[in-house]
């Protein structure tokens, strides 16, 4: 929890409770800012890079320069103000065709917004030239883009590429969800039991004791 808000740059506030009110303060943090990701999402969301912006605040893109723009138009996103990240973003890629965090930015602005043909469009431009770009969070953004655009094999391809090359436990869950959710049950459990054997034999970092336990809870789901 206390990684989580400093990547996020949480209120130094948070930061003095994770420390000082230990543990009681940890499911509160849990509960409050970083739920806001789930029940999916927190495979998604890249971090927040600059502060937020004051809701309600008509924000004006030309009065910000350089990287600011885009800390502005990611907080604006992370803040579920789509609508006004988007042409920030289109901004950005007006002056830098090749600014990866830009093109993710915009996809997920335009997965809020329910243009997922367009955001399958944007995350190509990230994967062709960097297929791993955030720790494979773009891939996995794509892979939701798919899904919403109708293309489900495609999606749940993606997913099953990913997690054969990261062997990586949320990668997987992830897997599991979507196979669920196109009705392939047996194979959602089938790699959720091989994730958590895998898991068992190694050393689980807190991380993946979190996966672990989302990944569990599925599985009683589908044998229920």
């Amino acid at each position: 929890m206390l990684a989580d808000a400093i990547r996020r740059r949480a209120d130094p506030l948070w930061i003095a409770a994770l420390v000082l009110l230990f543990p009681f303060s940890w499911p509160v943090y849990f509960v409050v800012v970083k739920a806001r990701d789930l029940p999916w999402g927190v495979w998604r969301r890249a971090p927040n890079h600059g502060q937020g912006a004051p809701e309600g605040r008509p924000w004006n893109p030309e009065s910000v320069s350089g990287d600011g723009q885009l800390a502005l138009a990611d907080s604006l996103e992370e803040r579920e103000r789509a609508a006004e990240a988007e042409p920030i973003y289109r901004a950005i890629l007006a002056r830098d065709p090749e600014s990866l965090p830009a093109w993710h930015g915009l996809a997920r602005a335009l997965l809020s917004l329910a243009r997922a043909r367009e955001a399958v469009e944007a995350l190509e431009q990230v994967l062709v030239r960097d297929r791993s770009f955030r720790g494979y969070s773009a891939a996995l953004d794509y892979a939701e883009a798919l899904w919403q655009n109708g293309q489900h094999r495609d999606a749940v391809e993606v997913l099953e590429s990913v997690s054969t090359l990261t062997r990586r436990l949320n990668h997987r869950v992830a897997l599991a969800h979507y196979l669920t959710l196109d009705g392939r049950r047996t194979e959602a459990r089938t790699v959720l039991q091989r994730a958590l054997a895998e898991h068992r034999l190694g050393v689980g970092r807190g991380a993946d004791i979190r996966w672990a336990d989302r990944a569990t809870a599925m599985l009683a789901d589908l044998d229920a």
